[in-house]
């Protein structure tokens, strides 16, 4: 038989030419050639020249925009929980106002911007008869 077939052989060999960034020291000089850095577990057949894997932005404050839009819409609609509304909605507009900078995410800033209307509609509901009718205003004692 084939003695060739049954040596083991690597299942992928990999042969990247070495990156320029690598190849030699800052105290290497003119005509020096040096390896790239390699992975002393690795053969020399392998090039295990490490690029770590891109870095993920977090997105910190678009979450944190859009949870406390979210939660602002909710106690804005119920006027017991307006005041806890009213201050998520204004957590959420600062942050959203980060995340459209950074992040072009500007789903909490809208969040925030509508349940600052829906404690407006409240708010207006709840202050127009006081000043438009008398006998709420007399009932109250209001000059």
């Amino acid at each position: 038989m084939n003695d060739d077939k049954d040596k083991e052989q690597p299942f992928v060999t990999i042969n990247h030419p070495p990156d320029p960034k690598w190849e030699g020291t800052s105290a290497s000089t003119g005509n020096e050639k040096s390896e790239p850095l390699r992975d002393p577990g690795l053969s020399s057949s392998f090039s295990s020249v490490y690029t770590p894997p891109p870095v993920k932005q977090r997105k910190t404050s678009a979450v944190l925009a859009m949870l406390c839009g979210i939660l602002a819409l909710l106690f804005n609609l119920l006027v017991v929980t307006l005041p806890l509304g009213i201050i998520l909605g204004i957590t959420a507009f600062c942050s959203g106002l980060v995340a459209r900078r950074s992040h072009r995410r500007s789903a909490g800033l809208v969040l925030s911007l509508f349940s600052f209307l829906i404690a407006m509609v409240w708010l207006a509901s709840a202050l127009v008869p006081l000043a438009v009718d008398p006998t709420i205003r007399a009932g109250l004692r209001l000059p």
